[in-house]
């Protein structure tokens, strides 16, 4: 109809005009990018292997490990004895890869984002025809070192710090924590912290659990939390770049001796907010021993002094004097002198 239209009317009497589209922004996925950034982050700078397991475990692995599988939701038709239940944690399977592959390299790292599945309900629904909700599928980023050597725990320690910075998320704190799993090393169960908030945790491979697991090799395991990052990530806001400094700045080491109910946050901000010539605050260790006393830690932090101008050592000594007399007055620090 529209043709013979046309042709009545004639072609020649009808203006020749570019088809109207109307384009529209893309809806912007942040958990895609985020999965994006820290994929290639691990790929190249890391040189790590992607791997993707299946979301499956059985009764002989958690078994070995040592884990209770009271709590695991069971697959009502599993296809193997290997795949009873849905996992709750990305080691197990990583574990798995170490042994199939230790033959074959002399050192193994590789990472995998996927899926566990808690047994707790979520928001989701199951069906919109009654109340159930779905248990609870939190995405998580696994990374795995093994290798011949003893130092493979500071390498994943390395390795976590690398990528936070590489996110625009600043420095992590590594911290001790309780023992959670029978398959860890006492000496390196570790908490990675950012802000004060748990993003993730850093163990080693047992060498007693690996001998039952058939593992030849020392193994370290860190597991961050894709939701914990994802919403550091969505609050850091933009990138602002500034110029150079055209005067060279200069740095100062502080150790502080605290009590370990003061945050890591409060001490940062009262340092930058202390001067305007101090332009950066990074911690850089965190220790907690006998040394102290009881409910005593130390932070350390690398203070950078810059200004429109050459700063002298004097001026700068000064000001640290100041900011010295004042932490011992507001939180009763002292200088760690050991």
């Amino acid at each position: 109809m529209a043709e013979e239209l046309a042709r009545i009317h004639g072609y020649d009497n009808i203006e020749a005009k570019m088809p109207k589209i109307f384009m529209q922004a893309p809806f912007k996925n942040y958990e895609r990018k985020l999965e994006t950034d820290v994929r290639n982050i691990i790929s190249s700078s890391l040189a790590m292997s992607e791997v993707s397991n299946y979301s499956f475990v059985g009764e002989e692995q958690l078994k070995i490990l040592g884990v209770d599988d009271s709590g695991y939701i069971k697959i009502a038709n599993p296809i193997t004895s290997n795949h009873t239940m849905l996992r709750q944690s990305l080691a197990t399977n990583l574990f798995g890869n170490v042994k199939k592959n230790q033959a074959k390299f002399d050192s193994i790292k590789i990472f995998e984002i996927g899926k566990v599945y808690l047994n707790i309900d979520s928001d989701l629904k199951k069906t919109n025809d009654n109340d159930e909700n779905l248990p609870l599928q939190e995405k998580r980023l696994g990374i795995l070192f093994a290798g011949d050597k003893t130092e493979i725990y500071l390498d994943m320690k390395g390795a976590i710090s690398h990528l936070i910075a590489s996110l625009g998320l600043g420095s992590c704190k590594f911290c001790s924590r309780e023992k959670i799993y029978y398959w860890s090393n006492e000496r390196y169960m570790t908490e990675i912290r950012i802000s004060d908030k748990v993003v993730g945790i850093i163990n080693v491979l047992d060498s007693r659990v690996a001998r039952k697991m058939g593992i030849k090799k020392e193994v370290a395991m860190a597991e961050l939390y894709m939701p914990e990052l994802l919403k550091l990530v969505e609050t850091k806001g933009e990138i602002v770049y500034r110029q150079t400094d055209k005067y060279p700045a200069m740095q100062r080491d502080l150790a502080f001796v605290l009590d370990e109910s003061i945050t890591y946050e409060s001490i940062k901000q009262e340092i930058q907010g202390f001067h305007e010539f101090i332009t950066s605050v990074d911690l850089f260790d965190e220790y907690h021993g006998d040394k102290l006393g009881e409910s005593k830690k130390s932070l350390a932090f690398h203070v950078t002094y810059s200004a429109d101008k050459t700063l002298e050592s004097k001026e700068v000594d000064e000001i640290q004097a100041k900011l010295l007399k004042h932490f011992k007055e507001k939180f009763e620090a002292t200088i760690r002198d050991f």
